[in-house]
């Protein structure tokens, strides 16, 4: 017993000194990093802009009082929509629907990122077109799109219910679609073949109820047929149809993929708590420090200015922008959710796939022999964030591109809506639905897609505080006019109402064996 505690007591006493060393390795700037930091401004800082134009909060369209868009304009439709259909329910059309809510005249995601509804437009989808796609979806017949003779090969097979007894497409929820239809202002799910074989889905999630809702309550929905996908936008680019995804499209279907981008199910859920708390906690006062109080957002003046915090989980996408934060304690409040394996993204590192038995020995080594490798710096940094980590009490707070590679990240839209800080986003082809409207250098601070600029772009906004406040305040006034809990349904009405008015006459809008989602 006594050597047991003798032994923990030695671990927690080197694990102490090796706190004590990383403290005084990182209180002071070596020469080398001088030197660096020295380069960075002479070459990169002259990129940067010293002023920032104001981005001021959108007007209403429907008003010639020039007055701003605002928040709680629920009452005006009777309250927030319900996700699942009730008496009565259909109350208005979609015009007297957006002059309530204020929504945006229009939605340029919806064509503008890829095309989509030009792709329909130009070439119409067809009944068939959705079978092709289905037979797909089951068999990958097609090879990336390029050759569909296999897939008509099968087709007659299908038809006549020569299909594999289970359904697994929905195994991976990531990779997966649904053929969701609206037939005759409500919400069905439909498939060619074999529909039985697919588990009936019980209840609305957060990503669709944006959808649910504004086809409940609208009268005037035309019919339509689509793909509602997850994360991932996968689909072949030589389907004209429209697939819905909560991320931009993925690899090399980035400017071809006929997605409509979805917002994040968790950002509605945040947007709709917050919305809630207010009404029921603040009697619907939605002011800026009602707002603030609720968000626990910190004014600009008091916010923290020393640092940028960066936390994430750990992703062989992020490895060189989480590495550069690692070796900049200075300039960042780092700390990794989890680690399940490390590779260095260096072509001279030796070590390569370290797992979590390697940790302790690396970490010795990275203090002792070689502190600045890379990858050994992360070591250091496999413990969980602060539990009561804010970022809305930061001045900059990074987004980094998101898992794989292959999404956007889930947080930007509540950091621009409530943060009032500077975003650092990472930059790649991955779109969001509010893509079209933001303006690098305005609403925020674009990061390259391997994320070596970070530090860089950090030095320079403590070094120029107006043109950071100023980025901060544009990001803020444009959560408050394109990220409203109004404007995710705004976007919502927009998007069934566009896809109506596309597919109106053509034989997609067929039925299969269409189940409605509520009963």
């Amino acid at each position: 017993y006594f050597l047991l505690v003798l032994e923990k007591m030695c671990a927690l006493l080197y694990g102490c000194c090796l706190i004590v060393l990383m403290a005084v390795a990182s209180a002071q700037l070596t020469p080398a990093e001088v030197e660096r930091r020295r380069r960075e401004d002479l070459v990169l800082f002259p990129m940067y802009p010293t002023s920032v134009p104001h981005f001021p909060v959108r007007k209403d369209p429907y008003s010639d009082k020039g007055e701003p868009v605002v928040r709680g304009r629920f009452d005006l439709i009777n309250g927030i929509p319900a996700a699942t259909p009730v008496p009565h329910g259909k109350q208005f059309t979609i015009a007297e629907f957006k002059k309530r809510l204020q929504c945006s005249v229009s939605e340029p995601a919806l064509d503008e990122l890829y095309g989509t509804m030009s792709l329909m437009l130009l070439d119409p989808p067809t009944k068939e077109t959705f079978e092709m796609i289905a037979l797909w979806a089951e068999t990958r017949c097609a090879n990336q799109g390029s050759d569909w003779s296999a897939c008509h090969r099968l087709l007659p097979n299908f038809k006549n219910k020569q299909y594999p007894a289970e359904f697994n497409m929905h195994k991976n929820f990531g990779w997966t679609f649904q053929m969701l239809r609206i037939i005759k202002g409500e919400l069905y799910h439909d498939w060619p073949w074999g529909i039985e074989r697919i588990g009936k889905y019980n209840g609305i999630t957060a990503m669709f109820a944006p959808l649910a809702m504004v086809v409940n309550l609208l009268t005037d929905v035309k019919d339509s047929v689509f793909l509602f996908g997850a994360e991932k936008g996968y689909l072949p680019w030589t389907f004209n149809i429209a697939h819905i995804t909560m991320a931009g499209a993925l690899g090399d279907f980035n400017s071809a993929t006929n997605s409509i981008v979805w917002p994040w199910e968790q950002e509605f859920n945040k947007e709709l708590d917050i919305y809630t708390k207010v009404m029921h906690e603040r009697f619907s006062n939605f002011s800026q420090p009602v707002l603030r109080e609720i968000t626990g957002t910190v004014p600009w003046e008091n916010k923290k200015n020393t640092r940028a915090a960066f936390y994430a989980s750990f992703d062989n996408s992020r490895w060189v922008i989480m590495e550069v934060a690692a070796r900049h304690p200075d300039l960042f409040e780092f700390s990794l959710n989890d680690i399940y394996m490390l590779f260095c993204w260096r072509s001279d590192c030796k070590v390569q796939g370290w797992g979590p038995q390697d940790y302790p020995k690396l970490r010795a080594e990275a203090l002792l022999s070689e502190p600045t490798l890379p990858g050994y710096k992360l070591l250091n940094y496999t413990h969980n964030p602060p539990l009561h980590y804010n970022p809305n009490a930061y001045k900059y707070v990074v987004v980094p591109l998101g898992m794989a590679g292959m999404s956007t990240s889930s947080r930007l839209l509540y950091l621009l809506a409530h943060c009032e800080c500077v975003v650092l986003l990472v930059t790649s082809h991955l779109q969001y639905f509010i893509s079209p409207r933001l303006v690098p250098w305005v609403h925020y601070v674009p990061i390259a897609a391997s994320g070596a600029d970070v530090a860089a772009k950090v030095r320079y906004l403590k070094q120029h505080d107006d043109v950071a406040k100023q980025i901060a305040q544009n990001g803020y006034n444009f959560g408050q006019s394109y990220l409203r809990l109004e404007d995710y349904l705004c976007y919502a009405a927009s998007t069934v109402e566009a896809l109506g008015n596309v597919m109106e006459g053509t034989t997609a809008l067929e039925p299969f064996n269409p189940i409605n989602m509520f009963f």
